[in-house]
């Protein structure tokens, strides 16, 4: 969002999700897809949901949706432990430095490509639309933006991108 607003950048991808605290300062396109936030561990951990947190490290990356949504559900006795990125957080879980990782589904294929069978989703914490962000009072831009997902929703071609990327099919997503 910073460097959004500086004008550093004119848009931002890549699972942005939308959020109202966001949308204060930003303008969003449409929906192009969509991510579920997820509570990511090994396979032989007893974790169900966020009461089984209690004692155990979790991680998380620091100013991604999925921090403020582990927070506001893990019990008293959660040990959260924040990372500066992804890549940081996906390693100390795999590393064994945490026992768990609040993350998107999408990062999970990561793990699970490194090592095979040793990791789960072990429960959802909530799903979130993403979109094209980019400063508001541009009108226009937002217009061509909103078109381009329309017309690539339709062709395809996203559908097609997130199901090489999730591998699974792209939901039907809201429009605003």
């Amino acid at each position: 969002i910073p460097v959004l607003i500086s004008g550093k950048a004119d848009l931002t991808m890549a699972t942005f999700s939308i959020t109202p605290e966001r949308a204060k300062a930003i303008a969003f396109s449409n929906p192009y897809g969509v991510i579920r936030s997820v509570v990511f561990g090994l396979k032989s951990a007893t974790i169900k949901g966020p009461k089984d947190l209690v004692g155990k490290k979790v991680g998380v990356t620091r100013g991604t949706t999925q921090e403020p949504q582990l927070v506001a559900t893990a019990p008293p006795g959660t040990d959260i432990v924040r990372f500066d990125d992804d890549a940081t957080s996906i390693a100390a879980l795999g590393a064994g430095q945490v026992d768990a990782l609040g993350t998107a589904d999408n990062r999970t294929l990561i793990l699970n490509k490194r090592f095979p069978d040793k990791f789960e989703v072990k429960y959802e914490l909530g799903l979130f639309y993403y979109s094209v962000g980019m400063r508001r009072g541009d009108p226009d831009l937002l217009h061509w933006v909103n078109t381009w997902v329309f017309v690539n929703m339709h062709n395809g071609k996203l559908g097609d991108i997130f199901e090489k990327a999730v591998g699974q099919k792209l939901p039907i997503l809201p429009t605003f």
